[in-house]
């Protein structure tokens, strides 16, 4: 076997073996896009974001009970502001919103304080950021069901939501 025969073959193994990397990164990857999740707090592991009812204020908290349709949360992405995505309850159709810092829910017209962006955190793990109120970063305050809001410019473990798509949270 000549050596450029030998060099074409270790270059096409080359080619096959990042192919296959390639396949399974995109396999793996979390598709957000349309699809629903229920979202779990990292720093409070058992807690899940949960919308209690309908009223816009005070609607929103987590609960370490069984899951419900009331803890699925469906990413709607925005059509012109890419990477920014309104989050619905599956149950009540409203959505989450960054009311100057105030953390609400809204069921009327759409507005851009209701747009969030996440960023990566690890495996499933995303901040969830206003897109209008930049340095707001959704969060879990305390062991309290209530204790859910906006925090500004600090990176904590209690900012980062766990995506899942199965119910019990993996």
């Amino acid at each position: 076997v000549s050596t450029q025969s030998t060099g074409l073959q270790h270059f096409n193994m080359i080619r096959l073996t990042l192919l296959a990397v390639l396949i399974g990164s995109a396999a793996s990857a979390l598709v957000i896009d349309n699809n629903s999740f229920i979202l779990y707090n990292k720093y409070y592991h058992k807690s899940k974001l949960v919308q209690f009812g309908t009223g816009h204020e005070n609607a929103l908290g987590t609960t370490d009970g069984a899951v419900d349709s009331n803890q699925v949360w469906i990413f709607d992405p925005h059509p012109t502001q890419t990477g920014c995505y309104y989050i619905e309850n599956e149950e009540y159709g409203w959505r989450i919103a960054d009311r100057s810092g105030d953390l609400i829910i809204y069921n009327g017209n759409y507005f851009d304080d209701q747009l969030f962006r996440l960023i990566p955190h690890g495996s499933n793990y995303y901040e969830i950021k206003s897109c209008r109120h930049t340095t707001h970063s959704l969060a879990k305050f305390d062991n309290r069901d209530k204790g859910v809001g906006f925090k500004k410019n600090r990176e904590h473990e209690d900012q980062h939501w766990k995506f899942c798509t199965e119910t019990h949270g993996s």
